[in-house]
């Protein structure tokens, strides 16, 4: 795959190894030239040492995984040393993801709707459709906490159509009450953006509940326009 393990011998300080760290991402971002194409990667390096951080080889490469996971979570083109504390943090992620899972399965997520209100007439002109998740033992699980995780896991895609089909049949339940007609907006993740036809999901989702395209708006976020553009 794209993982790679490198064993450094007879280290006799800690700064060795980021030494060695520093030159090997700054030789990766060197570009590369494939056929007439330049091309240029990243890398992410986790660093575990002996004895400090395990006894065994099995334990060793699991801890540089750990370590590897939070370069990544900082951004390309940086390493991380292991230490006990990221190990409690990836198990609280796994046990995290586990829930979110389990949330998917029994239909515990849930939509707020946000009113966009004209200031002049006091008339709701629109809404945003907000992702919210309660569990049944922890309480409301902040967004900024679980969709961060549904993107790594790669959930988000099959969470962001769930979002999208339910606010669209929840607008045009309300039209159909008799309600004034407004636009709903949903926010769209940039992973859904790169990996899915978004057009064919979005007229999937018309054609399902019956909504007038121009009732609907899909905004990308922030931070997928950011990511976007630093790469």
């Amino acid at each position: 795959g794209d993982e790679f393990a490198i064993l450094l011998n007879y280290v006799a300080h800690s700064r060795e190894p980021a030494t060695v760290a520093t030159r090997l991402i700054n030789a990766l971002t060197e570009p590369v030239m494939l056929g007439s194409h330049e091309v240029k990667i990243g890398s992410s390096i986790g660093i575990t040492l002996y004895p400090d951080d395990g006894l065994d080889t099995e334990t060793l490469n699991k801890n540089a995984d750990i370590a590897l996971y939070h370069a990544k979570r900082k951004g390309k083109n940086n390493f991380q040393f292991y230490s006990a504390s990221m190990n409690k943090l990836a198990i609280e992620r796994m046990t995290l993801e586990a829930k979110l899972r389990k949330a998917i399965q029994r239909d515990e997520l849930s939509l707020y709707y946000q009113p966009q209100v004209d200031l002049t007439t006091g008339q709701v002109v629109g809404l945003e459709a907000l992702l919210r998740w309660e569990d049944p033992t922890e309480g409301f699980i902040p967004p900024d906490i679980f969709i961060p995780i549904a993107e790594e896991c790669r959930l988000i895609t099959s969470i962001s159509d769930w979002v999208l089909h339910n606010a669209c049949r929840q607008n045009i339940t309300w039209q159909q009450a008799g309600l004034r007609p407004v636009t709903v907006s949903i926010n769209i993740s940039g992973i859904q953006l790169s990996h899915q036809d978004l057009q064919a999901v979005v007229a999937d989702a018309l054609k399902d509940s019956g909504l007038a395209p121009n009732y609907l708006e899909v905004e990308l976020t922030e931070t997928s326009v950011m990511e976007e553009q630093n790469q």
